[in-house]
């Protein structure tokens, strides 16, 4: 898997796939903002945001949705970590592409949970099913209480 740098809600870019120096990487990728089951995962990822950061963990959310509107539901939900914008050749890139033949393929990314280290290697990757229970699924790939 590679690394790639996505434009952010902020109007930056961040560097998704791969964390900074001593951290991990927690890469949540989701179909579209301001929807039900992401804007459970935003606020459950709100919630945990500093206890995550305390324990060597960066969060990084990231859609096909535009960076403007990203920025709209950052600031709606107070979402304290980038938000990013990926296009199907980058969420294929960071295993995040819904499989050939998804008629949604084009249109939104799967609903994934990719972990890296500060090398790029990969730590854990699974499709989310549970939205509700995100963060205990972040936190048990991790070893964290």
């Amino acid at each position: 898997m590679s690394a790639a740098a996505l434009p952010n809600h902020t109007g930056g870019t961040t560097l998704v796939g791969q964390a900074t120096p001593g951290r991990v990487q927690v890469a949540w990728f989701f179909p579209k903002a301001n929807t039900p089951g992401c804007t459970v995962q935003a606020r459950q990822l709100v919630a945990s945001w500093a206890a995550l950061a305390d324990d060597g963990v960066d969060v990084v959310g990231v859609s096909y949705d535009a960076p403007d509107t990203l920025a709209t539901w950052a600031r709606h939900l107070t979402i304290p970590f980038p938000l990013c914008t990926a296009d199907l050749a980058a969420a294929h890139a960071l295993g995040a592409a819904r499989p050939e033949g998804d008629p949604w393929r084009e249109a939104l990314p799967a609903r994934v949970a990719l972990i890296t280290d500060d090398h790029g290697l990969v730590i854990a990757h699974w499709q989310v099913h549970d939205v509700h229970s995100f963060v205990d699924q972040v936190r048990s790939a991790l070893n964290l209480r």
